[in-house]
């Protein structure tokens, strides 16, 4: 929540606003954007990060063709289990999986003098990452062992 994959929607949305030397004014969302773009050639949605939302972001994944997974630069050190999870989700996702769908992982906020250089976000989701696939694995091993 709040790395500014709203405020990317509205750049890629409204080109002409990107022009300008400020960016569009957004507010957390509360619902998913979405709209056609490139004469219906592409689709763009934005969901929300809340976990609320899981379900709808698991219901857009199915019709992915491409998916841009937005990362605060400045608050990822904060987050960063959250957004590991988040992001394994996505990754781990069946239709992302299946339709083999691109994933690029976005270090937005890099302006700002805080921000993490996105070899050191890049690291710590690695690293989180490895440590959710080993504690999910054991999860998944201990039920097997319950189940026998």
């Amino acid at each position: 929540m709040g790395s500014g994959k709203t405020s990317l929607w509205c750049h890629l949305r409204f080109p002409a606003t990107s022009a300008s030397s400020a960016a569009p004014r957004t507010q957390t969302s509360m619902a998913i954007n979405a709209a056609h773009m490139d004469e219906g050639r592409a689709y763009l949605v934005d969901v929300p990060g809340h976990q609320k939302f899981r379900f709808d972001r698991d219901t857009q994944l199915k019709a992915a063709r491409a998916v841009v997974f937005v990362v605060d630069s400045v608050q990822v050190a904060r987050d960063i289990r959250a957004t590991a999870e988040t992001l394994y989700d996505v990754l781990a996702n069946a239709s992302v999986q299946e339709n083999e769908c691109p994933v690029l992982v976005l270090c937005n906020k890099q302006d700002d003098a805080l921000a993490l250089p996105n070899v050191r976000v890049k690291e710590m989701l690695e690293e989180e990452i490895d440590g959710l696939r080993g504690s999910r694995q054991a999860g998944l091993d201990s039920l097997q062992d319950t189940a026998d």
